[in-house]
């Protein structure tokens, strides 16, 4: 034992000293890092490193250095009075007002140190002209004129402003005013920088000016920098543009803001790559594209078209600031489907050459190899077309979560058990260690041995309840009463820490009496927490009970009470339409339910209940790809979920409607495989028989 030990001892050095070696090498590494971002910061014009837009917010006052203050007072000498001081993530402004000439001044510090005076006025047409003594282009538009001189000095840049604007009315600015035009007139200046990528000649020409000279390594990675935030900071003006053109609403725009993909001519490859490209077919689809010569925006619709199991995206938008640029979103309508084209053609060396190609049709895969330069092509094999359905409707799935659901508890606690394989194999290897060794026990084998009898306590109170409970579970959905009984006794029994509250196990006892045919005893049984339930919780669980027992009437009815317990409540609204369609033919009721809910409010779970309802009422009017569609995506949101029974025997029931709708639209053969893979676990379910009827006369 003593061995053991000391060998556990010299394994704990040894890492120990590997963790502060690896620590070391850090640490030189991150200053490494540090070291070249500081040397390629300092080849950047710190205009390229601004933000696309600013959102300027009142403050109480500026942290100043002196500096700021002496150029303020330079302002205050030509009669500009303080306005108002105004912050952003980048910037502190100083804004100031001359009554006599109506002409306001800003004064600007960057965080980088660099600060600017900008003298502007607006005219009664909302045109602003400005004059600054920073280094940025000139502009001009029809509602923006800047120019920009930094030697000009601020009597200077006065006079050349109130020449410029001559005798035009001038508006009077307030804070407001101001801080709109100031924002308006950033945007403009910043997109005019953005239009264009920035140039590796640029940071080539200020690193010839340092000493010493930056190494090429260093301007390489400037440059890339340097591409990287443009491309950020241009994708952020962009949707900036098409959210002020479109006036999309802000409801709308929280559910597509993380979804949409901005498309553009510069972007590389690799952009493209990582927008699309998920799996080995994706490469070789986007290796097959780039090969024929696309690039930017025919590069992304190239490969997207072609994806044989990407998400169809459609076009949101099309934006000509700051630049051409299309943004896409996720779409509901299936693209052509696209498959594998296999060939036979001759190359330009008269060689004849055999392979495959991913195209949306013979045509489509016809035009990809003459851009590859093959001839006298002849397309050997052409994809079969599919149902349009999605993969998560084949009957192998549903298969194997058939499979699942009927696992043994005994493979449940072989899997629980090696999941939580720190409780008990350290104390495992000690006692192995010790018998193997055959010496004598002495105090720490005592304290092994205890450590092994306390896991073995924590295996029993900890993990056996959870595989009880999710045996209770996969017991009460696949039918075996009696199995879901006796585990919900070893439960009571186990759960020493509470962790299953009472009125869960009191849930679980009724719905399985009421699966036997005990509505009475399972509501009885129910009434004797009422006193701890408020209505809607107590009319919640009642529903469930009449749910087990198949008797829909009455679930449907014990849900309208729930809703009308909690108005306005969307939880209680989708259940109730979930009933109504279901059990058909109440499709409208259902849906005048779910139309005030907003999905993107709704959780994972809720948002495949909201599909299922959907894909329910498409499949009640015989809508059935629509409703295919709906039931694909409901059994989307809920594959991370399949460990739990109860899902499980969800997407059963989903993929038996989805059964009905393939029979009605003429796919027999797969209906057929779909429906003898879910029907024996929905059928030992009271009141299962509506569903077999629809099926049968589908």
């Amino acid at each position: 034992m003593t061995l053991f030990l000391q060998i556990v001892l010299a394994v704990v050095i040894v890492l120990a000293l590997a963790l502060a070696g690896t620590l070391w090498f850090a640490k030189r590494w991150l200053r490494r890092v540090a070291g070249d971002y500081a040397a390629a910061t300092e080849l950047v014009d710190q205009r390229w490193l601004r933000p696309a837009r600013i959102l300027l917010q009142r403050a109480s006052e500026i942290e100043s250095e002196g500096d700021l203050d002496q150029r303020w007072q330079s302002l205050a000498k030509l009669g500009f009075r303080r306005l108002a001081d105004f912050d952003d993530a980048h910037f502190t402004v100083r804004a100031g007002w001359h009554e006599d000439y109506r002409i306001a001044a800003a004064l600007m510090a960057e965080c980088s140190g660099e600060s600017s005076i900008a003298l502007f006025s607006i005219d009664e047409d909302d045109k602003l002209t400005a004059v600054s003594n920073d280094s940025a282009t000139d502009i001009q538009t029809a509602r923006l004129l800047w120019t920009g001189d930094p030697s000009m000095t601020t009597e200077a840049a006065l006079e050349h402003l109130r020449e410029q604007i001559g005798s035009s009315p001038l508006r009077k600015l307030d804070v407001r005013l101001f801080r709109t035009a100031w924002e308006e007139a950033y945007a403009a200046r910043m997109d005019q920088l953005l239009s264009h990528k920035p140039p590796r000649e640029m940071i080539e020409r200020r690193a010839r000016e340092q000493e010493p000279a930056p190494s090429e390594e260093q301007i390489e990675h400037a440059h890339e920098m340097l591409v990287q935030h443009w491309k950020a900071e241009l994708e952020t003006a962009v949707l900036d543009h098409f959210r002020r053109s479109s006036q999309i609403d802000a409801v709308t725009w929280e559910r597509l803001e993380d979804v949409v993909q901005v498309v553009h001519g510069h972007l590389d490859s690799d952009d493209v790559e990582g927008l699309l490209v998920e799996d080995e077919a994706g490469e070789a689809v986007f290796a097959q594209c780039s090969a024929q010569g696309y690039s930017g925006i025919d590069l992304y619709e190239q490969v997207m078209q072609r994806l044989p199991a990407a998400p169809r995206r459609e076009r949101l938008a099309e934006v000509q600031h700051p630049l051409r640029a299309v943004l896409y979103v996720p779409t509901d309508e299936p693209d052509p489907e696209a498959g594998q084209y296999v060939y036979e053609a001759t190359d330009p060396d008269g060689r004849t050459v055999r392979g495959a190609v991913t195209a949306t049709s013979a045509g489509d895969a016809k035009g990809q190899l003459e851009k590859l330069g093959l001839e006298r092509s002849v397309l050997l094999l052409e994809p079969t077309p599919g149902s349009g359905s999605d993969h998560l409707l084949d009957p192998e799935t549903a298969a194997l979560a058939a499979k699942v659901s009927r696992e043994s508890m005994a493979r449940s606690l072989v899997r629980a058990l090696l999941s939580n394989w720190w409780i008990w194999a350290p104390p495992a290897l000690l006692l192995g260690w010790t018998i193997r060794e055959g010496l004598p026990l002495g105090w720490a084998d005592y304290l092994v041995i205890l450590y092994a009898i306390g896991a073995l306590l924590a295996l029993i109170f900890l993990v056996a309840p959870m595989v009880l409970y999710n045996e209770l579970l996969r017991a009460r959905t696949s039918g075996r009463l009696r199995t879901a009984g006796g585990c919900l006794r070893l439960l009571r029994a186990l759960d020493r820490f509470g962790n299953l509250p009472e009125s869960a196990l009191l849930m679980d006892e009724a719905k399985i009496l009421a699966a036997g045919g005990e509505v009475e005893g399972a509501v009885e049984l129910w009434q004797r927490n009422r006193a701890d339930l408020d209505d809607v919780e107590y009319l919640t669980g009642l529903a469930q009970i009449h749910d087990a027992a198949g008797d829909h009437e009455m679930l449907i009815k014990t849900q309208r009470a729930a809703l009308a317990a909690a108005p306005g409540n969307e939880t209680f609204a989708l259940d109730l339409a979930i009933s109504l369609s279901r059990f058909g033919p109440a499709y409208d009721e259902a849906e005048e339910l779910i139309q005030p809910i907003n999905p993107g409010d709704l959780s994972e779970l809720a948002l495949a209940g909201y599909q299922f309802v959907r894909g329910l009422i498409a499949s009640g009017r015989e809508l059935d790809e629509q409703a295919l569609a709906h039931f694909s995506r409901a059994i989307e949101q809920v594959e991370q979920f399949r460990g739990n029974p109860l899902v499980l025997s969800f997407i059963s029931e989903i993929n038996a409607f989805a059964a009905i709708s393939l029979k009605r639209m003429g796919d027999t053969q797969r209906a057929e495989a779909l429906w003898k893979e879910v029907w024996p676990m929905l059928k030992v379910h009271r009141g299962s028989e509506r569903l077999e009827s629809r099926y049968a006369g589908a």
